[in-house]
């Protein structure tokens, strides 16, 4: 007996694992205690951090000792609350019987996920021409 799975249930079933991944690979970031100043270190397991002597400051570190290396939660905590609602409204619009309200409430959930989306990209792409490795032409 062959199972077939709603596309709403694969969505949800993907959006689980994703999430999963957020936790096992967490975000994290090097901290220097002296200028209280944080650069990310990247995606790692939630179990082996990086190792901060490979940290790159801008600056050169006054006390190496000090350099830390912690989860970024804030960092996290927005990955959350942009792909949890983005994975419910998807699972919302790709459902089979749904009405304008259901499909209006599942596009409600997707937007906050397209404006992150679009505020990373404006992010890159201003600091791309601010920097001067990219031009409008």
């Amino acid at each position: 007996m062959k199972r077939e799975y709603s596309r709403s249930k694969i969505v949800l079933l993907a959006g689980t694992a994703l999430v999963a991944l957020m936790f096992v690979f967490p975000p994290w970031e090097y901290h220097d205690s002296d200028t209280s100043s944080s650069r990310s270190a990247g995606y790692h397991l939630f179990f082996n951090p990086p190792d901060p002597r490979t940290a790159a400051f801008g600056h050169q570190v006054r006390f190496p000792e000090r350099l830390i290396v912690r989860k970024s939660l804030i960092r996290l905590i927005l990955q959350l609350f942009t792909v949890i609602p983005a994975i419910l409204g998807l699972a919302i619009v790709v459902r089979t019987n749904r009405s304008v309200f259901t499909f209006f409430i599942g596009f409600l959930f997707l937007l906050p996920a397209v404006l992150a989306f679009g505020l990373v990209a404006w992010a890159v792409v201003g600091n791309g021409l601010e920097t001067g490795n990219w031009t409008l032409r």
